[in-house]
């Protein structure tokens, strides 16, 4: 092989920006500082490539490393591949941009039954993503394991936001065929005469669900869920 035309193939291209490293900056150190290794590195992997062209593509003088003839036929090959690289790394990043995540603490009805068939539209022009926590309790912003909170009434804490999003109706639900063979419920005083089922009082996470302690009076007979 002649110095005019270096073997491409048998190249090691990693080896390449050792070779566009020591051309730049002239001597072993500064190019080693440059990369971020050692001198012998440096030294090895230049070593390496000339022996994959077959002949020499630095000379040495007091002013440092100098191209030979070779060297100067393979700088324009090794910047392309550099240039290659760099336009291919940028557009990856720009591609790549970085999302942030909101976490998002929430009731599981609310989740699985609204905002789970609503975010996916919502999230297809936003630069974001979300997770959402469901927690059959209150998710406290103040406890760090969310950034938002839809709960049922406030929160008590410093430093946070607080926003009404909706007015939360309490509704009594009964079959059609009970409210056919039973008085028809006309006013809140009604609801007495009507046996309830109703909820477990340890699981209820906040005190504005716990409405058999409002007016009516209780109903005449309550059946609680099985424990």
């Amino acid at each position: 092989m002649s110095n005019d035309s270096p073997d491409l193939l048998s190249i090691n291209w990693n080896d390449l920006k050792y070779f566009i490293a020591l051309k730049r900056y002239g001597r072993l150190s500064s190019a080693a500082q440059k990369i971020g290794c050692s001198h012998v590195t440096i030294a090895n992997r230049i070593e390496q490539l000339e022996k994959s062209v077959g002949t020499k593509l630095f000379y040495q003088n007091n002013l440092g490393f100098h191209l030979t003839k070779a060297g100067e036929n393979l700088l324009p090959y090794a910047e392309k591949c550099e240039s290659t690289l760099l336009l291919a790394n940028e557009k990856y990043r720009n591609e790549l941009k970085t999302r942030s995540t909101i976490r998002i603490g929430v009731t599981e009805g609310f989740s699985n039954y609204y905002l789970a068939s609503r975010l996916p539209r919502w999230l297809q022009e936003q630069e974001i993503n979300v997770e959402l926590i469901s927690l059959a309790s209150n998710t406290f912003i103040t406890s760090g394991k969310v950034d938002i909170s839809i709960t049922v009434g406030p929160q008590h804490g410093s430093n946070i936001i607080q926003k009404k999003l909706a007015d939360y109706t309490l509704g009594v639900f009964a079959s059609k065929d009970y409210m056919a063979n039973h008085p028809v419920i006309k006013a809140k005083s009604d609801l007495k005469n009507h046996p309830f089922i109703g909820y477990i009082e340890e699981q209820v996470f906040t005190k504005q669900l716990k409405y058999q302690k409002r007016s009516p009076p209780p109903p005449a007979s309550f059946i609680s869920p099985p424990r």
